[in-house]
């Protein structure tokens, strides 16, 4: 677009630092995210504002916004972070976050939705104290991608997590796309789980906060003994959890659900609704549910059937390979991590570097020592409950980064269900 074209937008920009202000921004965040189409429920504010409030650090906060003639019409929701001697501008919503991007309005066509993003460049670039911009969870299409393409610096990118996906549709139908013997096996695991009288019912907005705490021990209960993620038994991540689920239940954005037989609730789960995704986030069952029944089985065909009443294409099981994703034949999406160095900012193209060559070491040790990358996990999961006990930071936060060099930073891995 032109010059006075883009000038006669008038195109205004801000960098948001206090957290009363962001939290001020919902009514204009909401009508840009509903403008924006390739924004997923990551970047809702309600999901930001509650994981800034849990997870921020004081005087980090670093939103830029783009305002044409008074309206928002882009936004890149970020925090300053120092991994060693590098500054860098980190999303929002951290490693508990499956996809990350930043907004921008499309709705008037093409042509201003590049300048939206041109400004957003340009309101990057006039924010001091940063060498390079780190989008870890970059998923195909998104508005990230535009911006990067706008870049004037270096612009690096690498594969990251993948995510499991499933087209919209019946449930009968995507039965037909298994083995006969297969589809006959879950047609009759379903009648028998049918059969039990599971009680399904989504949880009504106020009652979220209060519905938070049992979920989350449903779910230390279905991995105790085998793993998982420390971070979802830590009082910030219920915290989050419940302030951001409370807002986002009621907006349509996602939902809480309770499963209960026998008068007991024996299991929970987080969907998120997007624009034209739902995506299955978390998960708490009762080992006496799983032993009475194939209740992932039951799970698929329950957010197949949501997707389809709110009108999605896509069913995401977000981060992760697991076993269960890849027998329904789901499609792995990959998410790309992007790195956008400053211009004349040697630092941020020495952490780029870095990042990918720290990349080339895991993927060699997976294949070669994969003692290595388990002893790696065992470290960064006691160090991350050292950091949680002090309350200082640990996965997701304004932290400093694993200690080391440059080569050694970079952001925490993918979030194990």
């Amino acid at each position: 677009m032109s010059q006075p074209a883009t000038a006669a937008l008038g195109l205004e920009t801000e960098v948001v630092r206090d957290a009363r202000a962001f939290g001020l921004l919902a009514q204009e965040w909401d009508r840009l995210y509903g403008s924006a189409p390739r924004a997923t429920p990551f970047q809702t504010h309600a999901w930001l504002v509650a994981w800034w409030r849990a997870y921020g650090e004081p005087g980090r906060l670093r939103v830029v916004l783009v305002r044409s003639q008074g309206r928002l019409v882009a936004a890149a929701p970020l925090h300053l972070v120092n991994r060693g001697p590098v500054r860098v501008l980190a999303p929002l919503g951290g490693a508990i976050s499956d996809f990350t991007d930043v907004l921008v309005e499309e709705a008037r066509g093409r042509d201003e939705a590049s300048a939206y993003l041109s400004g957003l460049v340009d309101a990057l670039d006039a924010v001091a104290g940063w060498d390079v911009l780190d989008l870890p969870e970059v998923r195909g299409g998104a508005a990230a991608e535009l911006l990067a393409g706008l870049w004037p610096g270096r612009v690096r990118r690498q594969e990251s997590s993948a995510c499991m996906e499933l087209p919209v549709t019946d449930f009968s139908e995507l039965l037909l796309t298994l083995p006969t013997k297969r589809a006959r096996e879950v047609r009759r695991v379903l009648r028998r789980s049918d059969e039990l009288g599971l009680v399904v019912a989504d949880v009504p907005s106020p009652e979220v906060a209060e519905a938070v705490p049992r979920l989350l021990q449903l779910h230390a209960l279905q991995w105790e003994g085998r793993g998982g993620n420390p971070e979802h038994q830590r009082p910030r991540f219920a915290q989050h959890l419940a302030e951001a689920l409370t807002v986002m239940v009621d907006q349509g954005q996602a939902a809480v659900v309770r499963y209960q037989l026998d008068g007991q609730e024996l299991a929970g789960q987080v969907v998120l609704v997007g624009h034209d995704l739902i995506g299955g986030y978390l998960l708490g069952v009762a080992p006496e549910l799983y032993r009475r029944m194939d209740f992932s089985t039951y799970v698929v065909r329950a957010d197949l059937e949501r997707a389809r009443g709110r009108g999605c294409s896509t069913y995401s099981m977000l981060r992760g390979r697991e076993s269960y994703k890849e027998r329904w034949h789901a499609v792995a999406a990959v998410n790309s991590r992007l790195l956008l160095v400053r211009p004349s900012a040697p630092r941020g193209l020495a952490y780029a570097l870095g990042v990918r060559s720290r990349a080339r070491l895991v993927v060699a040790a997976g294949e070669h020592a994969p003692w290595l990358v388990e002893a790696r996990q065992r470290y960064r999961r006691r160090a991350a409950d050292r950091a949680s006990g002090r309350g200082g930071p640990g996965p997701g936060t304004s932290g400093s980064g694993t200690p080391g060099s440059v080569l050694a930073a970079g952001v925490d891995g993918p979030r194990p269900p």
